[in-house]
This record gives structure tokens, sequence and C-alpha cells, in this order.
């Protein structure tokens, strides 16, 4: 009766996890996660760990996040089948950041972006809760969707900033103010940085504004001559356009497109504003013709308190003239285009070139603009049939901002006449899936000063092969290398290597074609075990993390969370790649772990195993097999049957009374090595 109490009292209590003062150290165990899960990293950026120039090619910690790609691009409003628009689903906190090292690919930090838990959720389509922005120097920001801006130490993940910006810029909630679809945005102008908010009340969701923030404080920078409470610090991108004179015409939802640094010295920043409407799916479409410009000037000002607090003055602001129709930009001006597919390139304090996607998914279109006069200095619209031949749909443009740029030393590239552009698409022939390739273009930055009958300025880079799709690619413009993910026949994915004539790349009036290159090394990204060559799409995105005339250093994200990272190096004599490391984001999603010993890890074999069984190699990896999910519930019904019913309480405690010394340090090395792998396979 004593022992049944015992056993009825053991079952009821609450469990306990603890840990001896002896076994600390030893029968523990810490795992490091970026803590991304199965959404895996989709932000990253290369961030100096020092405000020293001099250490900035030497310090660096590789920042990623589950935040949007892009944190300054418009946010579309998607509708899905069965679903009103509004948000719901799932509570997962998809909301960490981590700092990493390139070459050993270690957590140095990871941090909790969002100030809620929960997230927002559409249907099937995953919708981060926060967005992400590492600056060059040191601070890496993040902004959740209830209006909390952090600043994160890039070296240790310090906390250096909290701010509630939706409370600084409306103290008594009058306003109701809102980040447009939910989802917060960030825009950088290096001086500053910036968000988009309008009003929740129906109608106000038709004029955005622009809240700019000072990067100390992530205080609002309000307008030069405000007096304490009674002006705002918000620039409505209604008021904006007004002063532009540039009509609504057909659209009629004012936009903060984009931000960005003009001069430094002089402190004026570039705004860009435009009308847009809303299509069946809520996708944002507007045009080149609809949009404007605006400069800002910012200048320090001292307050009644001794402080000094920097303020802005808008400069002017003025509509871009595309009705040159021998530049071509004629062509191109009120053709309209996805919004949020909008990329810039500063080649030049002079020129910016904007790309975007056409409404219709057919077309890339370019317009490079000169900011003295806001005039196009040239147009060009690229057929789809030209991006690719098998392409039914274009995806996405990245523009790289890293030392992947013709001839230059600079991390942005404003000295060289080129910038890469890699521009992604959708072959629809397969059967499951559309599968998404990239193709690898070059955008002249010097189209501003080219005469009128400029062609192929933004021209492709084409493979030996086109059946040979290439899922992602990195270029090295100092090795003249770009290194693809492609699959092979046996079914795997695989980083191949390939080169570039500089000199032919420069020619822009001949086709560019790179040639395979030979190596030596394991260059398996996605092993066929894990769907390398079944599942379309697997490769999500190569990052270019180092760039110099002898290596380059790739780091390779895929669908399901993992990550791996190779280094290329070249010499005279051979060619070589090596894998550096490999992560599994997913195990961020992990929430708990069994502890289990050797008997629960290997349970017997049901009917349909015997074959396999019998082909097995070794027992390891009979245990492997028998860890499956399947197996372990099964093990751990018939163990707690057993332990219940066929007297196992007291044969197991005898058991353990009766094994050896040796037995015992079996068991435990059988423990250690199952509780790790069940961790694992969560």
């Amino acid at each position: 009766a004593p022992f049944f109490l015992a056993l009825l009292l053991s079952l009821t209590t609450q469990q306990v996890a603890a840990l001896h003062a002896d076994e600390a150290g030893l029968n523990d165990f810490l795992l490091k996660s970026a803590g991304h899960g199965d959404v895996g990293v989709t932000y990253a950026r290369l961030v100096s760990m020092s405000h020293d120039p001099a250490m900035y090619n030497n310090e660096k910690v590789w920042v990623t996040s589950q935040s949007g790609e892009h944190p300054s691009a418009v946010v579309d409003e998607l509708l899905e089948e069965g679903n009103d628009g509004g948000a719901g689903g799932e509570n997962d906190d998809y909301c960490a950041i981590a700092g990493r090292n390139v070459t050993t690919g270690d957590v140095l930090w990871r941090a909790n972006a969002c100030s809620s838990s929960g997230s927002l959720s559409i249907s099937k389509r995953f919708i981060p809760r926060h967005t992400t922005l590492a600056s060059v120097y040191l601070t890496v920001y993040s902004l959740d969707n209830t209006g909390i801006l952090r600043g994160w130490n890039s070296a240790n993940g310090n906390l250096v900033l909290d701010a509630d910006i939706l409370a600084n810029i409306d103290v008594n909630n009058e306003n109701g103010f809102v980040f447009p679809g939910g989802v917060p945005r960030m825009l950088d102008a290096q001086l500053a940085i910036g968000t988009v908010v309008t009003k929740e009340e129906k109608g106000g969701q038709n004029d955005e504004s622009l809240v700019l923030l000072d990067t100390g404080g992530g205080q609002p920078i309000k307008e030069e001559g405000y007096h304490h409470q009674q002006s705002t610090s918000l620039l409505s991108a209604k008021m904006l356009l007004g002063k532009a004179k540039v009509s609504a015409k057909k659209y009629g939802r004012a936009r903060i497109i984009d931000m960005h640094l003009l001069d430094e010295e002089a402190a004026r920043i570039a705004i860009w504003v435009g009308w847009s409407t809303n299509d069946g799916d809520g996708k944002a479409i507007s045009s080149f013709s609809s949009m404007a410009f605006v400069e800002v000037a910012l200048t320090p000002k001292p307050t009644s308190e001794g402080r000094i607090v920097m303020v802005y003055q808008i400069v002017r602001a003025m509509p871009l003239n595309m009705l040159d129709s021998a530049s071509g930009s004629a062509a191109v001006a009120s053709t309209p285009i996805m919004l949020s597919s909008l990329r810039m390139v500063h080649p030049n304090d002079q020129t910016v070139s904007m790309l975007a996607i056409s409404a219709t998914n057919t077309q890339v279109l370019v317009s490079t603009i000169e900011i003295s006069t806001t005039k196009s200095k040239y147009g060009q619209a690229v057929e789809i049939d030209i991006l690719h031949p098998y392409w039914r749909s274009i995806a996405s443009i990245h523009v790289d901002n890293t030392r992947a740029v013709v001839n230059t030393d600079t991390s942005a590239g404003k000295d060289s006449s080129y910038h890469v552009v890699r521009v992604a698409g959708l072959d629809d022939r397969y059967p499951t899936l559309p599968r998404r390739t990239e193709s690898l273009l070059m955008l002249d930055g010097s189209s501003g000063q080219l005469s009128s009958s400029a062609t192929n300025v933004f021209h492709r880079v084409y493979g030996r092969d086109e059946e040979v799709h290439q899922d992602a690619l990195a270029y090295c413009a100092d090795m003249g290398m770009v290194l693809a993910a492609s699959r092979d026949e046996g079914a795997q994915t695989l980083a191949s290597p390939f080169s570039i004539d500089s000199e032919v790349l420069q020619q822009s009036s001949r086709r560019v074609t790179w040639s395979p290159q030979t190596m030596d090394g394991d260059a398996i990204i996605v092993p066929s075990s894990r769907g390398g060559g079944t599942s379309p799409g697997l490769i999500k995105y190569a990052h270019l993390v180092e760039c110099s005339k002898e290596s380059m250093t790739v780091i390779f994200t895929t669908l399901g969370g993992m990550t791996t990272a190779f280094r290329f190096e070249s010499d005279s004599e051979s060619t070589a790649i090596k894998q550096l490391w490999s992560s599994e984001e997913a195990l961020g999603s992990i929430s708990s772990a069994i502890f289990l010993d050797e008997t629960h890890a290997m349970a017997e074999s049901s009917g349909n195993d015997v074959l396999a069984d019998g082909n097995a190699d070794d027992e390891e990896e009979k245990a492997l097999r028998n860890l499956q999910f399947f197996n372990r519930i099964q093990s751990q019904l018939s163990s707690f049957k057993n332990f219940v019913l066929g007297g196992g309480a007291l044969s197991s405690l005898a058991s353990l009374a009766l094994l050896s010394d040796e037995k015992k340090a079996e068991r435990g090395v059988a423990f250690g090595f199952a509780k790790i792998s069940v961790l694992l396979s969560e």
C-alpha cells in the first residue's frame, strides 16, 4: 500500500526540472541557435563591430533575422481566398535577431525584437511582426508591429536604444496611428532613419506619413520652427505630392516609397513619394510618372533645456520629368508597376536608377533620374524572355550592396560604372510548385551620362547551358567569379563556380557568357536526403559576405531553415571550395526536449521494418531509424505500460541496483547520445 501511494503521488506531483550540483558541466549541454525557426534566414547583413573605419574590413558580424529582406520596401496588403484581410491564425514568436561569426557560424548573440507575443499571420502566408535594419557601423535597429524601436550593439547584442515610436508621435493616441498593412517598415538615410505610419480611421489610410527619427535615441525629428507639442513631426505623402504638383490621376493613395542619403556634408536626404492604387489581389500599383522627389535638410538646433536636437526643413519637392521620348523614358513612364518590387541604385551623387517589375509580371522597367533636374536620362523595358527563356513570371529584384560591383574598392559601388542586379523568376513547368531561379544582370550606372542612342544599359550575363537553372547566385567582382546553387543528376544541390571576363563585361554591346570552372572539395549545399533535387526552389538566397582577389565567401539559406557557408579560393595553380559551417535554423522552434535512455531509443521492429533492419549496416543506423516520431511514441507507450501494469517499476529499481559499473557507464553514454538525437529531431 505505501508503494502504490508513493507511485500515485509521483504521478500527480507537478514536474520540476533540476540538475544536481555535481552534474553541472557534465550531464548538461548548451545548444546555441539563431532562433529563426522553420522560416529560416530572410534578412541578412554584414555589420562592422567597430566605429573605427580603419577596422571596417576586419571586425564584422553577420546579422540575421526572419524579417523582410527589404526593410524599406512598400508592403502589399495581399488578400487570400477565404480571408477578409484581417490578422489571425498562429501564435508563433518569429522575432529573433542574431549575430554570427562568418567563418565559424557561431552564434555570438541573440535578441528578441518583439515586445509582445503572438504573430501576424494571414492564411498560409507568413508575415513578420518586426523589421530589421543593420547600419554600416555598430548598431542594428529593430521595430516591431506595436511601435517599439530598439537598437542593438552588433558586437555583443546589448540593448542601446528603446523607444515607443507611436507614443512619441501621438502621446494621447488621438490619431490612432498604425503601420500600413500591420507591418512596420524602416527607411535608412544614414544621418536619420524613418518609418511609415497612417491613420486607422476610415479614409485615413489613403495618406501615409514618414516619421524621421534620430539614430542616437530614436526620437522623432520635428520640422524647424515647431513649438512644443503644437506641431507635428510627420511628413505627409499627400502634402509632399501637393508641393511637387503631382496629381492623383487614376491613383488615389499617397505613399512613402523610399528614403536615402543625398549629401552627407550638407546633411541632405532624399525622400521619394508617389500615388498608388490596389489591384484585386491587394498589390500596390503605381507608375514612375506618378512619383515625386523631395529634398530635406537636417540641422542641429539647441533647445531651451540646453539640449541639441535635430530638425528638418523641406528644401524642394519636384515631379519626375519623364517626357523625353528619345531617351526611352516616355515609354516606361506610364507603365503600371508593382510598387513593392521597386529598388533604387545609387551609382553616384548625381543620379539614381530605379528598377521595378511591371504589373503584368512580364517586364523589368529601368529609369535613371538626374537628381538636380529630376529628369529621366534613360529608360528601358526588359522583356521576360530576355531575362530567361523559361520564365512565366518575374518574382523579385535584388541589388547587391556588398563588394559585388565591377572595378571598385568601395562597399556601395559609388565609383563603379556597373552594378550587379539579380532578378528571380518562376518556371511553371514543374508539376508541384513553380520553380524559382535567378538570372545575373549588369546595370550601367553611367547611363545618366550616356547619349540618347545608348542601348543595352541593363543586360544579362548568360550561362553556357540554359537548361541548367541556378536557384541562387553570388558574384565577386574582385575574383571575377560567380558561385551558383544548382542541382545535379544525383538529386542534390551543389555550389558551382563560373568565371566572367571583366573586360568583356564592360562592353555592353557584346553578349556576355560565363565559363564553368573545375574545383576540388565538397560543394554539396543540400544533400539528396534533405530533398536537394526533389523540392522546387529549395534554395532561398545566396549572401556574398566576403570578396577579394584570392577568395569569396557565400552563405546559402534554404527553405526549412538550413544555412550553409562556403569559401571558394583560387590561385594560379588550383581552385578549391570548402564548407565552412552549416546551421539548422529550425532548432529555434524547439520548445522542449524529452530525456530518453537507450531502452526508449531502441524500439522493437515492426513487421514492416524487418527487411530494413536486415539491411542496416550497423547499430547506429538502426538507432537513428528508431528515433523516428512513430517509433519513439510506440516505445514510450510500451515502456509506460510495462512500468505501471507489468511490474516495471520494481524491476527497474532492481536492475539499477545490480548493474555493474561498466554497464552503468555504457548506459550513460547511450543516454547522452539519445537525448541529443531526440532534441535535434523534435
